[in-house]
C-alpha cells in the first residue's frame, strides 16, 4: 500500500530473529550431544512469532537438538501452562523449552515445577518483563531477551530529528537485543530493618 503512493517508512526495532537465537543458544549449548527441545510460538501469523520462531529453530538446526514439538499458546501465560503440561505427559524428556514470549515461559515454568521431572528443564523467554525476574534469580528460567522496548519511541523521534536536520537518511534502524540471565539482574536491595 506505502508503494502505491511512493512512500517509505522506516523500520526502527529490534531483530527479533537474532534475539531469540541468541537466547536459544544460551540453554541449547548446555548440551553439547543436543537436546530435546519444544517451542511455544505466539500467534502464528504474527510477524513476531515468525521471526522468534525462525530465530529459535536456526538455534535448534546449528547445535544439532531435537524439535520434539512446536505448538501455539498464543503469548497467553494460562494457554502454555496447558500446552506444556500436556506435552510434558507426552515428552517427559524434554530439556529444553523456547517460549516466544515471557508471557509463555512463566506458564511453563508452572507446567514443569507440577510435571515432577527427574531432571532440569531450561526455559528461555522474550521481552524481559520484570515478573520473570525471580524466576530468572531462582533459576526457573534461564533467559530472556531484552529488546528495550522503552526506547522505540525515543529511536523514531532521533532518526526523524537526525532527517529532519540532514543527518541521516530514511533507512531502517535496528534497535539491540541482549540476552539477559541471572547474572544480568541487578543485585537485591537488602531490606531494610525496622
Amino acid at each position: 500500500m506505502l508503494a502505491e503512493f511512493d512512500l517509505a517508512i522506516p523500520f526502527i526495532g529490534p531483530d527479533n530473529r537474532k534475539g531469540a537465537k541468541a537466547a536459544a543458544l544460551v540453554a541449547l549449548q548446555r548440551y553439547p550431544d543436543g537436546a530435546n527441545v519444544i517451542v511455544l510460538e505466539g500467534v502464528t501469523s504474527a510477524h513476531n512469532a515468525i521471526e522468534r520462531r525462525l530465530g529459535f529453530t536456526e538455534a535448534i538446526s546449528d547445535t544439532g537438538a531435537t524439535l520434539m514439538t512446536m505448538q501455539s499458546a498464543q503469548w497467553d501465560q494460562t494457554k502454555a501452562a496447558e500446552v506444556t503440561a500436556a506435552i510434558l505427559v507426552r515428552h517427559p524428556e524434554v530439556q529444553v523449552i523456547l517460549a516466544a514470549n515471557d508471557n509463555m515461559a512463566l506458564g511453563a515454568a508452572t507446567a514443569v515445577s507440577f510435571a515432577e521431572l527427574d531432571h532440569e528443564v531450561h526455559i528461555v523467554g522474550f521481552d524481559n518483563i520484570s515478573a520473570v525476574h525471580p524466576l530468572l534469580r531462582d533459576g526457573r528460567i534461564l533467559a530472556t531477551v531484552e529488546q528495550y522496548g522503552d526506547r522505540f519511541a525515543v529511536n523514531g523521534i532521533e532518526l526523524a530529528l537526525d532527517m529532519i536536520a540532514g543527518d541521516s537518511d530514511l533507512t531502517d534502524r535496528e534497535t539491540p537485543t541482549v540476552v539477559m540471565t541471572r547474572a544480568d539482574l541487578p543485585a537485591e536491595s537488602e531490606p531494610r530493618a525496622s
